[in-house]
Formats: C-alpha cells, structure tokens, sequence
C-alpha cells in the first residue's frame, strides 16, 4: 500500500501513519432482559518507520477496548406479614374512627342543648319568684352575698320580693334579690354536663 501511494504521489516518506477506525456493532441474547444491543467504534493505528539508527519498526497501537454496562434483573419481594399489618390498621383506623363518630356528634353538635336543660332543672323551683333581666344597677347599696340558691328564695318569700336573674354566660347565672339599699346574691356556675 506504501508503494502504491508513492508511486501516485512521487513523494517519499520515512515514517508512514496509517489510521482504521471501523464500526463494531453486537447484538446478544441472554435470560435476564432478552436481546443486548451495542455499538462501539475502536481506533487502530499502524505506524510505519523506514531506516533510522533501529531499522525498519512497525508499532500497532489501539488494539485494545474497553467498555463496561451491566445487565441486571429487578425482582420485587413481598413481605406478607408486613403488608397484612398494614391492612390491619387500617381497618382499626376505620373502627376507631367509626366508634368516635357519635362521641363528636354529641359534644360539639348538641353541647347547645345539653346547656339549657341543666339550667331549667336547676331554675324549676325558682319560677314562681324568678324575673329576668338585663343587666344590674350598681349603687351605693350593700350586697350580702349568700351560699347556696335555697337560701335566696327563702329571703325572696319572706319579703315578698322577685328574684332576678342575670345571664354572664353560658355557664354562669347571677341571682339578686333587692330590698332597698339590701342586695343579697348568689353566683351559679355550672360545669358542661359530662355524658356517660
């Protein structure tokens, strides 16, 4: 081939390069993934010396290549056990919930109404001296504050006087009976009624 170039050329040489860089293409099977397709293009080169203080030498390079994939399989494991667990609770979620359900309904739901039976319970035997109002007049008057609501009707009866009730919440009802510049008193508060 040397000889060949330089007879076409008429020009002569002492070191000649020749460079092949060809295209490698493979197709396997295995039984892991089916078919394995690659492609891959090495570099030989051939070089050529005439003369010189060693002689003739001809040095190939490129001859090696290499190319690193990996074929692999991927295998899902299930652990029965931890997927029955699983199962498991959310059926003790669903129960759990299923069981509170009516626990919210009556606290949040129908805590309004649990509130005015105790205070028509409590109230019933006041009704004949009880008289509602809006709010108390603060004077110079002296305010005897009592223990318990039987006495204050006892002092209503006897003096021939209303009770009036003010309302300051939900939970708590004022109480007064006024007989001049006499105040008597007695502060109710009731604690949420606790449902069994």
């Amino acid at each position: 081939m040397i000889k060949r170039i330089e007879d076409e050329t008429g020009a002569y040489a002492s070191t000649y390069t020749l460079t092949l860089t060809p295209t490698i293409h493979v197709l396997a099977s295995n039984d892991v993934v089916g078919f394995v397709e690659s492609s891959f293009t090495p570099t030989l080169t051939i070089i050529i010396k005439y003369g010189g203080g060693e002689g003739s030498v001809i040095s190939i390079d490129g001859l090696n290549h290499q190319k690193s994939d990996s074929v692999t399989r991927s295998n899902v494991i299930v652990h029965e056990d931890v997927k029955y667990k699983l199962y498991g609770f959310y059926a003790l979620l669903g129960l759990s919930l299923a069981g509170l359900a009516p626990s919210i309904y009556f606290n949040f739901f129908r805590a309004g109404e649990s509130k005015k039976d105790v205070w028509k319970d409590l109230l019933k035997p006041l009704e004949d001296y009880l008289v509602k109002v809006k709010s108390f007049s603060e004077g110079g008057s002296v305010v005897f504050e009592l223990e318990n609501l039987e006495d204050l009707r006892k002092i209503a009866e006897g003096i021939g006087k209303p009770i009036l009730m003010k309302s300051e919440s939900d939970f708590v009802r004022i109480f007064r009976v006024i007989d001049g510049d006499v105040i008597y008193e007695y502060r109710l508060e009731v604690k949420e009624k606790e449902e069994t």
